[in-house]
């Protein structure tokens, strides 16, 4: 079982993404045009809350024991 310092490089990168995707997103916002490249910011955004949520699910199991 990995220690919870395992996921922490994967985090990091994850939260970095997570808040370029949300910089994209106001960006096209705030200009209100909707390419195709908003689109899928839009689902990149939802896949790497998904991941976020998973990683950060896995390290509670294992600091909890139940992993």
């Amino acid at each position: 079982m990995p220690h919870p310092e395992f996921y922490k490089p994967y985090l990091t990168i994850l939260m970095w993404g997570l808040v370029c995707e949300i910089i994209v997103l106001i960006y096209y916002t705030t200009n209100g045009k909707y390419p195709t490249e908003f689109y899928i910011t839009l689902a990149l955004f939802g896949i790497t809350l998904g991941e976020i949520i998973r990683v950060i699910s896995n390290i509670r199991k294992e600091v909890r024991g139940e992993l």
